[in-house]
């Protein structure tokens, strides 16, 4: 039987947000039954961003299978010529349905589903009035919303480029709404179908209903072990929006109330995604579909000094990637590294369908049966850093135009990334080996856009 293909992606999720990946704090209950049915990648990155709006490029590599390097531009559209998940998967009969944040590009999103409710064309935007779109068959979505910004002060009509608002009612529960909605929709004999579910959750503005805020109060929020008031080194984004969203030198009382935020907003999702998960069942549809719960970045949240995911931190890097579905082994934890963007071949093979040529992604499969994963994988972001992670080592120089600094991690030891070991005299070898690989794998991956190493 071919499997349905249920991805819910999340937005600035950071891997070990959830409390089935022993977050002392964090209640995702529903996520950690997903984890304990399926299988959890628990060293899965992306690469990086060139852009700040680190989401744009991520999903683009999500959703093509290509590298940071082999993607259009950062993302902001794509090709006609590049394969997409949505596209294969609907030439070969599926029933392609998107709902939530599509920052890929009015333009194409067409050619990547064929049919959808609630889109919301963009990065980021009020979670209580979401700018949302129903699925127009001509591709177009040109329709205008007039808005008064300030009524009491102004009388200026701007306009908002969708077809209505969600009024009122928070995203997170909009999106899955109407993914329920689908689901209690299919028919004995449809086709097989792909949903895609993309929230905007627990991306800022980080507000959500009471309920989950009451789950955290911030004064009982402990600070990262790797708060920092400020960053120890230009990373040449310090003063970009994500992180003057809270005072510098950070406040660690501000800070404790923004990581509450966060965490009310990852409980909320997880209960959004446990409700399109019942729905999934109570359809009879749970024991023939192949569910994949991700996220397209992570975010540092007062860690390193930082406050968003420009930078090349784990914290940043690593998202939640768990797969659960027929075939798949329950309750499974993986640690080999591998890239978001390997979804792509792995459902191409889960699903029997050819893999489109020009892809960078790789099949999950052989690391589910044992064999390994990435061994290295180039980082990047924007023109001011790039790095290395090779094993459980990981390189990240900064150089911008005056300045250089350099970092080098032992993960293994380390998880925090705390301890800076570039100028202990024993990595000496080491540091001058990576730094050899980082400057090949930058001729190998095509980026012409870092400072002479």
């Amino acid at each position: 039987m071919t499997p349905n293909i249920l991805l819910f992606a999340c937005d600035d999720l950071r891997w070990n947000a959830l409390s089935g990946m022993g977050h002392p704090q964090v209640k995702t209950p529903h996520l950690d039954r997903l984890m304990e049915a399926g299988t959890t990648f628990s060293r899965c990155y992306i690469p990086g961003s060139l852009v700040p709006a680190v989401c744009m490029p991520s999903r683009a590599m999500l959703h093509t299978g290509r590298q940071l390097f082999n993607i259009s531009g950062s993302g902001e559209d794509i090709p006609d010529d590049h394969a997409s998940l949505g596209a294969c998967l609907g030439e070969k009969g599926y029933d392609t349905f998107h709902t939530g944040k599509w920052h890929n590009g009015r333009r194409c999103f067409n050619n990547h589903f064929k049919d959808g409710e609630a889109v919301f064309f963009g990065g980021m935007d009020d979670q209580w009035n979401m700018p949302l779109n129903h699925y127009d068959k001509t591709g177009k979505y040109g329709n205008r919303l007039p808005y008064v910004l300030d009524p009491k002060h102004e009388s200026v009509v701007r306009y908002r480029q969708c077809d209505y608002t969600s009024g009122g009612r928070h995203a997170t529960d909009v999106f899955a709404d109407t993914a329920c909605e689908f689901l209690e929709g299919r028919k004995d004999g449809d086709p097989p179908f792909f949903l895609s579910v993309a929230l905007t959750a627990p991306h800022d503005p980080r507000n959500t209903l009471e309920e989950f805020h009451s789950m955290y109060p911030a004064e009982t929020i402990p600070l990262p072990g790797n708060f920092l008031s400020q960053h120890p080194l230009d990373t040449g984004e310090l003063r970009v929006r994500d992180e003057m969203l809270a005072e510098i030198p950070r406040n660690p009382s501000e800070v404790r109330q923004h990581i509450a935020d966060y965490y009310a907003m990852t409980s909320h999702l997880d209960d959004a995604f446990g409700r399109v998960h019942d729905t999934l069942e109570k359809a009879g549809l749970a024991e023939s579909t192949l569910i994949i719960f991700t996220s397209d970045h992570g975010l540092s949240v007062g860690q390193h000094g930082l406050m968003g995911k420009q930078n090349l931190y784990d914290h940043s890097l690593r998202v939640p990637l768990v797969m659960a579905g027929p075939g798949l082994q329950k309750g499974a934890r993986i640690n080999e590294l591998v890239c978001h963007f390997d979804l792509f071949q792995t459902l191409c093979e889960l699903t029997d369908h050819e893999t489109p040529c020009g892809l960078d992604s790789r099949s999950l499969i052989p690391v589910m049966e044992g064999k390994p994963g990435r061994n290295e994988l180039y980082l990047a972001y924007g023109s001011t850093i790039r790095g290395l992670l090779q094993g459980h080592w990981k390189l990240i120089e900064y150089a911008s135009p005056g300045y250089r600094g350099t970092q080098l991690f032992d993960l293994e030891s380390d998880p925090m990334e705390t301890f800076d070991q570039s100028r202990n005299p024993d990595q000496v070898p080491r540091l001058k080996d990576m730094r050899a690989r980082l400057k090949e794998l930058a001729v190998t991956c095509s980026d012409n856009g870092f400072l002479s190493l």
